[in-house]
């Protein structure tokens, strides 16, 4: 959203009813941005800070912090030249990412940064396992980037003991199965290698899809 920022006659006299000073959201840096305001003739300045951060999910203050955020959102490139630019090139860097990443240009926000970090927030809550973030697990790394599962089933394999989560995807008039298995602990969910690859399949799907309907 815009940053919007209101003087009222309380601060600066009787004169001045209202101002608003709204500011795109690319041409913000993340951190701390401080506001000095000022009426010919008049001896005060009126200040006020605000913390620019990058999603209302997430107190992010600086660059660095969202690239990490963004190692599944795709990209690769940009964001990399992003992570190895010198600060005095970052921040036209990331408008031309922000463009070329925004769905809807029409609007202040970009929607597909919204959605992603939104789903970086849910699989925290959901798949947090043990010490490991949950957009960091591997249930995490799949619903961040593909979205929530069709179908989802839990069952025992009486074969090995294990508790396997299976997701299924039905994509393209295909059906998918993600089979996730508790290998390391009874709280710490894999992929299997077979599902990985299933995965990168579906993923190049959903990253084909969403190219298409940003031309």
């Amino acid at each position: 959203a815009e940053v919007a920022v209101a003087v009222g006659p309380d601060t600066v006299g009787p004169d001045v009813a209202a101002t608003v000073i709204r500011i795109p959201p690319d041409q913000l840096q993340l951190g701390e941005l401080r506001f000095e305001a000022t009426l010919p003739g008049a001896r005060d300045t009126g200040r006020t800070l605000a913390l620019v951060t990058f999603s209302e999910q997430w107190a992010v203050t600086n660059l660095d912090d969202v690239l990490a955020l963004l190692r599944y959102f795709g990209h690769e490139e940009e964001i990399r030249r992003m992570r190895e630019a010198l600060p005095a090139e970052r921040t036209e860097l990331w408008r031309d990412f922000w463009k070329a990443t925004d769905p809807d240009s029409m609007t202040p926000e970009n929607e597909a940064l919204t959605a992603y970090f939104r789903r970086v927030l849910i699989a925290n809550l959901r798949f947090r396992e043990e010490s490991e973030t949950g957009w960091l697990t591997d249930r995490g790394e799949v619903y961040v980037t593909v979205g929530e599962p069709d179908r989802e089933e839990r069952y025992d394999d009486v074969r090995t003991g294990r508790t396997v989560i299976r997701w299924t995807y039905f994509s393209g008039g295909e059906t998918i199965l993600l089979y996730f298995v508790n290998e390391l602990s009874l709280h710490s969910y894999r992929l299997t290698f077979s599902s990985r690859v299933e995965y990168q399949r579906l993923l190049s799907r959903v990253r084909r899809r969403e190219t298409t309907s940003s031309d």
